[in-house]
């Protein structure tokens, strides 16, 4: 099974959209992560920290994700943000997702020890970029946001409905969780 995705790099306050691949074969189960340099070990950790933590059983096996355009990056890009779309590649790939095509899904976020979703505080930056992105390529992208987002460009997945079981998303630095909006209905989801 082979998937795609947007991810969010960050590198002193200016994102940018970047590719995510993956594969899964009938190799040696294990979950291996391509194109993030040093942080690769730890995003790795973090997922099966993360699907253990939310009882998610994923089929043995052998899981590729890939970041695309790596070599355009600059050294000490951000990868924090790249936790959440690595999650849920791997979690589409395994088949765990509700969800058949994500190649035109934007997700961002860091995963939490406590089995959370952390998102940036200020989503103007990233809006503005998506604006941008979908004008310059005429995608319609879809986001996997919560409902505090206001006039987005495109639509929004439910991010609670759809990672199964249920997960606190909450603000960097607020620990207060927030309810997602249902802008899509989920038949449309499966589609």
């Amino acid at each position: 099974m082979n998937g795609k995705m947007y991810g969010l790099t960050d590198y002193k306050g200016q994102y940018q959209i970047v590719d995510i691949f993956g594969y899964a074969t009938q190799g040696l189960p294990g979950i291996e992560i391509i194109g993030s340099g040093k942080c690769a070990r730890s995003i790795k950790e973090k997922i099966i920290y993360f699907t253990r933590w939310h009882g998610v059983k994923l089929p043995l096996r052998r899981y590729i994700l890939c970041l695309d355009g790596t070599e355009l990056l600059p050294e000490k890009v951000s990868y924090t943000y790249l936790e959440l779309p690595f999650l849920l590649i791997l979690w589409h790939l395994a088949g765990v997702l509700p969800i058949q095509k994500m190649d035109d899904c934007l997700a961002f976020g860091r995963l939490s020890s406590d089995g959370s979703v952390c998102l940036p505080r200020d989503f103007r930056p990233i809006k503005l970029l998506l604006e941008s992105f979908c004008a310059a390529t005429g995608e319609k992208v879809k986001t996997f946001l919560d409902s505090s987002a206001e006039d987005w460009p495109g639509p929004i997945l439910p991010l609670n409905e759809i990672l199964i079981s249920k997960i606190c998303i909450k603000k960097m630095g607020e620990s207060v969780p927030t309810e997602l909006a249902a802008v899509i209905p989920m038949r449309t989801i499966l589609n």
